[in-house]
């Protein structure tokens, strides 16, 4: 077995399509210049057809500071749905996990909400009623 595919994340699965199988290399990062050669063999591991030998080169990334590209909605943004999805677009690839969100939510006026708590029996239970709302610049749960 080449070398080479000691530099992958993981062992390629070939992918079937009717006239064109496809296969995904995902390679662990490092720099340098790497030969694929992609084969078909039978159960006796004897080649029964091969593809000429393709050379890649992969270059060092360009170390360039994060930086938030595009924000939906945009900062600063009024009268935006409360259910409206947040979208953040960055320069690269990032760990969400490590993503810290923050939104602030101003609403005034009057809303239906049902304060009952939950398991309460329907002969208790008073359902939604209207009740003033009032944040001003309040910080909301958001998950990532």
């Amino acid at each position: 077995m080449p070398t080479e595919l000691n530099k992958l994340k993981e062992t390629p699965s070939l992918k079937r399509y009717p006239l064109l199988p496809s296969a995904e290399l995902l390679f662990d990062g490092s720099a340098g210049t790497f030969n694929i050669e992609a084969r078909v063999i039978d159960t006796n591991n004897v080649t029964v057809a091969a593809l000429q030998t393709r050379n890649v080169s992969v270059s060092e990334p360009v170390q360039i500071p994060l930086e938030l590209v595009k924000a939906v909605p945009a900062q600063g943004a009024q009268r935006v749905d409360t259910k409206a999805q947040i979208a953040l677009f960055f320069n690269q690839s990032i760990d969400a996990s490590q993503l810290e969100v923050t939104v602030f939510e101003t609403a005034f006026g009057k809303t239906w909400l049902n304060q009952d708590a939950h398991g309460t029996e329907f002969f208790n239970a008073k359902g939604h009623q209207l009740v003033d709302v009032q944040r001003d610049h309040q910080i909301t749960k958001v998950g990532v």
